[in-house]
């Protein structure tokens, strides 16, 4: 089971930074859900970046024969996520108010 959950979260990984990477180097955004939502490009391909390198020490938490504490991967893992989701805050388009 471990093996599946390693597996499983490397792949969303490698698919969550190549589309960080083809952001930042096209300056187009591939991924076409998140398409119109998105108004600054690199800020975006960089917070994906940052959320793979979150997903790829994940494995970590479950014991896969790697002998770090476990509480500096969580740590390290929390303080990814939100870097993470600040940059991605920078890069979508805010919602209008209406005037009044």
């Amino acid at each position: 089971m471990r093996g599946a959950l390693w597996v499983l979260l490397s792949v969303l990984a490698l698919l969550e930074s190549s589309c960080g990477i083809a952001a930042l180097a096209t300056g187009r955004i591939w991924v076409p859900w998140a398409r119109h939502r998105v108004l600054r490009p690199k800020p975006w391909g960089w917070a994906q970046l940052l959320g793979a390198a979150m997903l790829s020490l994940s494995p970590l938490h479950f014991g896969l024969g790697v002998n770090i504490p476990v509480m500096a991967v969580l740590v390290l893992s929390v303080i990814l996520m939100i870097a993470s989701t600040v940059l991605n805050h920078f890069a979508l388009k805010t919602p209008r108010t209406p005037p009044g």
